[in-house]
C-alpha cells in the first residue's frame, strides 16, 4: 500500500463515519439490505423492490422501508460530503464524453445500496449529469453469471464497461465438504468471454481485480458459503493473466487494516472502503484512455 492510499483511507474513514457509527453499520438488518437487490433478478418497481428485500429477509415491510430510507440519507449525506473533495471532483471533471453510457458489471461488491457505484451515480447526478452510469451488479455472481447477464449491460450499448467480479469465482459452498464454485479455468473463461463481449461491442474497458478478503470469510456462514483469503488472491491473479491492464486492487487492499476495511464477513467492504474504492474508481475511470 502506497503513502497515498494510506491518506485515502484516512480520509474515507472519516467521511464514513461521520455519516454511519460501527455499531449501526453492524446493524444485522442494514447489513443485509445492502446487498438484496430484488430489481437486479425481477422486473419490480422501487417500492416492491423494498417490500421484496424485507419479506426475503424476515422483516416487516415497514421495518424494511424505514431502513432503506435511513440507507438512503447515508449514501446522500456522504455524497454531500465527497462533493466538498475538491481532488475527487476535480478527477471527475477530467473524466472523458465517452459518447454514451458507462455499464458496472460485478457482484455484491458493486451492487452494495452504500457503495463505490451508487455514491458515484450520485456524484455524476451533480457535477457531470451527461454521463450515465447503468449497474447490472448483482451479488453473488461469478465471472461466468456475468457473462450470462451482459446482454443487460449490453442492450443500452454502453461506451464504458466498469469491470470488478470475481471475488464468488473463489467461493466455496458446503459445511464439512467446502467445494469451488469456478474452477481456473471457468474463471479464465468468464473473464475472456467478458472481454470478447466488450470488444464486440466497441466498448472501452476499465477492469479491476476483486479486493482482497480476510481469515474471518474463511468461517462458513450461515448459506454454507465461505472464502479463502489464498483463493481470493488466486482469482485477482487470474484477472491480471486475462487483463494485464487491471487495476490490482487486491494488492492495495490486503495491506489496508482489515478490521476497518472490511465488514464482519471478512468480505465486503466498510462503508469507509467503499469511499476508498469509490477513489480508485473514478481515478481509474479518468485515466482510462489518455
Amino acid at each position: 500500500m502506497t503513502s497515498d492510499d494510506h491518506a485515502l483511507f484516512d480520509r474515507a474513514r472519516t467521511i464514513a463515519q461521520a455519516a454511519l457509527a460501527p455499531e449501526e453499520e453492524a446493524h444485522p438488518g442494514l447489513y443485509e439490505l445492502r446487498y438484496v437487490r430484488p430489481q437486479r433478478v425481477f422486473d419490480i418497481d422501487d417500492d416492491a423492490d423494498g417490500t421484496v428485500s424485507a419479506e426475503h429477509l424476515g422483516l416487516t415491510r415497514e421495518e424494511g422501508m424505514r431502513l432503506l430510507r435511513r440507507i438512503d440519507d447515508i449514501r446522500a449525506a456522504v455524497v454531500d460530503a465527497l462533493l466538498g473533495d475538491s481532488a475527487l471532483t476535480a478527477a471527475i471533471a477530467r473524466v472523458p464524453d465517452p459518447g454514451g453510457s458507462i455499464a458496472v458489471v460485478g457482484d455484491s461488491m458493486s451492487a452494495d445500496r452504500l457503495g463505490w457505484a451508487e455514491l458515484l451515480g450520485g456524484l455524476l447526478t451533480s457535477l457531470r449529469p451527461e454521463l450515465v452510469l447503468r449497474s447490472t451488479a448483482r451479488g453473488g455472481d461469478t465471472t461466468l453469471d456475468a457473462l450470462s447477464r451482459f446482454h443487460l449491460a449490453a442492450a443500452h450499448r454502453p461506451a464504458v464497461v466498469i469491470q470488478l467480479i470475481g471475488a464468488n469465482d473463489a467461493r466455496r459452498h458446503g459445511f464439512g465438504l467446502a467445494v469451488p464454485m469456478c474452477s481456473p479455468d471457468d474463471t479464465r473463461r468468464g473473464l475472456r468471454g467478458l472481454r470478447a463481449m466488450c470488444g464486440h461491442l466497441g466498448a472501452r474497458r476499465v477492469v479491476f481485480t476483486p479486493l482482497a478478503g480476510d481469515e474471518r470469510g474463511s468461517v462458513v456462514n450461515r448459506h454454507g458459503a465461505s472464502w479463502l483469503p489464498s483463493d481470493i488472491e488466486a482469482v485477482s491473479e487470474l484477472v491480471l493473466e486475462v487483463d494485464p491492464e487491471a487495476t490490482n486492487l487486491h494488492a492495495s487492499a490486503v495491506r489496508l487494516p482489515s478490521e476497518e476495511f472490511l465488514l464482519a464477513d471478512g468480505l465486503h467492504p466498510t462503508l469507509a472502503g467503499q469511499v476508498w474504492l469509490l477513489h480508485r474508481v473514478v481515478a481509474a475511470l479518468s485515466d482510462a484512455w489518455r
